[in-house]
């Protein structure tokens, strides 16, 4: 059985200055410093060295289908003699060290009683280095079984300069204007030599509030965003793995396959390197919200915003399913020689070429909605907090080339999510009842250009605790997470378990126990 034991050692330490001075209107500081240092080592068991593996049956001396009539008991002694000549032991090294330096000055501008001015001006300075390797021989890509290969040499220098003002007028009305440069200088080591790259912008933030009754709060805001690559995503060497894809360009264009060869719905493992990208740009983006929180009546508030977020050069990984889409729409077979190269025998995949891109653009708005109510009585008091997510839409350009592509409601982009908790509390007793769901999904047949995807069915989870509080100040709480033990829906129509799903989505772990103690001194 293959087995990984991963042992991670994990240092912080942080320490700091802060005072105030009498200058002005009195200023208040701090500095700080950080230093963080992680360290990970991994080893993966009984994997298997293909290229020791094919070595030894090129020998002549293993009888791999028993075609000389073995006894079973000596056929399998002999298979397991061939398997321990070719085991391997994969490792795994990875080291991350931070160290940051940064400060604050804070104080109020003006003060005449109905007008506030307040403001904060600060900097940052962070060093990282990063550095993760594997094995040669999974580096190399000899190794059934394991994923090595994403190695990493890089390190990358921040610097941050941000400031932030409110201020308050008469009527309830704030306002906050802010904005934040950032510059990244990274470098790191790829197969192709040493590659170094800048990047840096400044963005904005203005937010306004206003509250014309006691119990009405309305806000807005408008702000830009920045993210660099990191460095795994700029850096990372190819790694191989072999996911289960279907070739639906190839196996329309040859109809009348066996549905249990190449063409079958459950797909076929396909040899796919994933790695880094030196050329990433920078990923922009704009975001803006307007809503409401409102106490409707005592111990009853109902928040409302709507948002809507726009990125430019959206940093994010293409998978294999996103490229034999992209395959077709481009027309066909041979579209996408840059990431699908197909046998000049046959056509069918030889390897797929997957890893980070800068997509053309990705735009979604929606609507989040919370409630949360109080009830309190003198054997105890209830709490409840309601959340629903509405996604309207979420467009994604994945190239210059492309159109908008909504995914909004089909696989894996639930139009609605929502979460209500409730919690009654006695005294040092409490108990907590969670219901998620997790909406319906069309299975995007048509978009997709597939015929094997299953349309997901709405999704509900209940997880319960309860808790008390010793008088040593001792907290116990038991839990079941999944009560129902409900299964998580498959991504497949019919011809998989649940655990070909979304494990951001849905929980794999089925029903679970726990127990924890915590004590406070």
């Amino acid at each position: 059985n293959r087995d990984t034991t991963t042992e991670v050692t994990t240092t912080d330490i942080l320490v700091g200055l802060e005072g105030f001075t009498d200058l002005g209107n009195g200023l208040d500081w701090e500095v700080n410093f950080q230093n963080s240092v992680s360290k990970t080592n991994s080893f993966g068991k009984n994997l298997v060295n293909d290229v020791a593996f094919q070595a030894a049956i090129d020998t002549g001396e293993y009888d791999v289908f028993n075609v000389s009539g073995m006894s079973y008991d000596d056929w399998s002694t002999s298979m397991g003699e061939l398997y321990q000549e070719a085991n391997h032991t994969g490792t795994y090294e990875g080291r991350y060290e931070s160290k940051q330096i940064d400060g604050l000055i804070s104080t109020t501008l003006l003060d005449d009683g109905e007008f506030v001015v307040a403001g904060v001006v600060g900097g940052e300075f962070e060093q990282i280095d990063f550095t993760q390797i594997s094995d040669p021989e999974s580096a190399n890509g000899f190794i059934s079984g394991g994923s090595g290969g994403d190695d990493v040499y890089a390190d990358r220098d921040r610097t941050a300069a941000y400031f932030e003002v409110q201020a308050s007028f008469p009527h309830d009305v704030d306002l906050t204007v802010a904005g934040r440069y950032e510059k990244y200088e990274q470098s790191g080591t790829t197969n192709l030599g040493k590659k170094s790259t800048t990047f840096d912008k400044f963005v904005p933030k203005v937010g306004l509030t206003w509250r014309p009754t006691d119990t009405l709060l309305l806000r807005g805001s408008w702000g830009e965003s920045f993210r660099a690559p990191n460095m795994g995503e700029m850096f990372q060497s190819y790694a191989l793995s072999f996911p289960t894809v279907r070739d639906t360009a190839w196996c329309s264009a040859n109809p009348g396959q066996e549905t249990d060869g190449y063409c079958a719905d459950a797909g076929e493992q396909v040899a796919t390197w994933f790695g880094g990208n030196t050329e990433l740009q920078a990923e922009t983006g704009d975001s803006t919200t307007v809503g409401f929180v409102w106490d409707a009546v005592e111990n009853l508030s109902l928040e409302l915003t709507y948002y809507s977020i726009n990125y430019d050069d959206k940093i994010d990984s293409v998978d294999n399913s996103e490229l034999l889409r992209l395959e077709i729409e481009q027309g066909g077979l041979n579209s996408t020689p840059n990431a699908i190269e197909r046998s000049a025998d046959t056509g069918k995949i030889d390897y797929m070429y997957t890893g980070y891109v800068n997509k053309s653009s990705l735009s979604t708005d929606g609507i989040d909605f919370t409630a949360r109510y109080r009830f309190d009585t003198d054997f105890g008091n209830f709490t409840s907090t309601l959340n629903v997510s509405r996604v309207l839409s979420f467009e994604e350009v994945a190239d210059s080339e492309s159109d908008a592509f909504d995914y909004a409601g089909l696989q894996d982009y639930p139009e609605w999510k929502s979460d209500l908790a409730v919690n009654y509390a006695y005294e040092d007793f409490s108990a907590t009842w969670t219901m998620f769901y997790v909406g319906t999904q069309d299975s995007g047949n048509e978009e997709y250009g597939v015929d094997y995807y299953a349309d997901i069915p709405s999704y509900f989870k209940h997880n319960v605790q309860v808790s008390y509080v010793a008088p040593t100040n001792t907290k116990i709480a038991l839990g079941v997470n999944n009560l129902f033990d409900k299964a998580a829906p498959s991504f497949y129509d019919g011809f998989r378990d649940y655990r070909d799903s979304n494990w951001s989505l849905y929980d794999q772990t089925g029903r679970s126990l726990y127990l924890r103690l915590e004590q406070s001194f």
